[in-house]
């Protein structure tokens, strides 16, 4: 089966110590054309234990990873069977970060996104 790209558009938001709940980073809308999301991020994390990031469907989370330093790391999950073929829906990736220090932040940039 061949890959669809998924672009993910930037919320433009830097994660602080202040973010310890989960806040939107990047969202897209498309139609289903397969099952397996995959989204690659890059992340730049100064000040806090980790980074928790969660990719999100109307309600059903469909994957979590947590990441404990900088550098990159991949989400993938399938996407609800609610989620008909065809039908267009939102994707949304959430991240928080866990016990920031004064100054804390974290940049998680997308690199890429897929549907299979």
């Amino acid at each position: 089966m061949n890959a669809q790209a998924v672009v993910m558009v930037s919320d433009g938001v830097t994660l602080g110590p202040g973010h310890t709940s989960y806040t939107r980073l990047a969202w897209s809308s498309f139609p289903r054309s397969g099952s397996l999301i995959r989204v690659e991020v890059n992340v730049t994390l100064t000040g806090a234990s980790s980074v928790d990031l969660a990719l999100w469907t109307e309600g059903v989370e469909i994957a979590t990873v947590n990441i404990t330093g900088s550098g990159t790391a991949a989400l993938s999950g399938f996407l609800p069977d609610s989620w008909q073929f065809g039908d267009r829906r939102r994707l949304e990736l959430y991240g928080r970060l866990n016990n920031p220090g004064t100054g804390a932040s974290g940049q998680v940039t997308v690199l890429g996104a897929e549907l299979r």
